[in-house]
């Protein structure tokens, strides 16, 4: 019994040393795993810093115009791409000419036939005159004679307007670009009918220069008269694509709306921009800011990532 009791106290011994020493182990690697922490500092300075007005704008082209047929037939050839930029004159559409190349020839005909009747009566006109002189004819057929060479030459003239507009007809059978610009959609397709003056062909969209309308809140400009500020032509206005990119031309401020926006109590401005680029801005959302004042001493840090601070 004595022997069991010490042989149980000594592996109770052993197993409390090995205990201690796994014990001290842990402790010493999970102070040595433990590093110190980082701390990151920024030198804070004073510096200028300017101040923007940033403005949500919408991007319009100064000329719109909806290319409409000024004569009815069906639609032969689409000379352009969608979306195409052309320049002026190009070819856009070609209306089926042949009615009117047959009007033109009818009118031409038409226009012979009355110069011959015109020759004809100036030449009875002539023989009346000398027969009136010798008292050969009576009065009235030398009235009628002089009618008739007036209404001749009167026919003649009805004529050459006749033909001069069949002509028109066959050159509004062609359309063609009114300025440089870029294509919208076409709205109709080869072989179909063209009304005059009413089907929508497609719209031509002008490219330079181009205007940005945003608003301009009421508190804003009274801010700008109370300091004296004025918005005139001097301030530059850029321009922020939606990418985030800025654009690379500048612009100036062409106008202020005199009324106030009844729903949103904001005035409509404008800024104009060239374009050389090309770039097609018609009816498009845009950032547009401008430069609101120099601070001059303002506490700043440098931008760290995407934030920035300022007191």
């Amino acid at each position: 019994m004595t022997c069991r009791l010490g042989l149980l106290a000594r592996w109770a011994l052993a197993l409390g040393v090995a205990s201690a020493v796994l014990s001290g182990c842990k402790s010493e690697a999970h102070t040595q795993s433990a590093p110190p922490p980082e701390v990151s500092v920024i030198e804070v300075k004073p510096g200028p810093v300017t101040v923007y007005n940033e403005y949500v704008a919408q991007t319009q082209a100064p000329d719109t115009i909806e290319i409409r047929a000024q004569v009815t037939g069906l639609l032969e050839r689409q000379a352009f791409a969608d979306g195409a930029r052309v320049k002026k004159g190009d070819l856009l559409y070609v209306i089926d000419q042949r009615p009117f190349e047959a009007q033109a020839a009818q009118a031409k005909a038409g226009l012979a036939q009355a110069e011959a009747n015109l020759v004809n009566a100036k030449q009875n006109l002539a023989r009346n005159a000398r027969l009136i002189a010798e008292k050969a004819v009576s009065q009235q057929d030398y009235d009628t004679a002089v009618a008739q060479e007036r209404a001749s030459t009167a026919v003649v003239e009805a004529q050459r307007a006749l033909l001069r507009n069949t002509e028109l007809n066959l050159e509004f059978a062609t359309i063609r670009a009114s300025r440089d610009g870029f294509m919208s959609s076409s709205q109709v397709k080869p072989g179909a009918l063209i009304t005059a003056q009413q089907t929508l062909l497609t719209t031509l969209y002008s490219s330079d220069p181009m205007w940005a309308y945003f608003s301009l809140s009421e508190d804003r400009f009274l801010e700008l008269q109370k300091t004296g500020q004025q918005p005139d032509q001097a301030t530059p206005f850029r321009i922020r694509l939606a990418d985030g990119t800025q654009y690379a031309l500048t612009g100036r401020l062409d106008f202020v709306d005199a009324a106030l926006d009844q729903k949103s109590g904001c005035s409509c401005a404008s800024s104009s921009r060239r374009s050389t680029a090309r770039r097609r801005f018609a009816s498009r959302s845009r950032r547009c800011r401008s430069c609101r004042e120099p601070r001059r001493c303002t506490w700043w840090r440098p931008a760290t990532r995407s934030s920035r601070g300022r007191s």
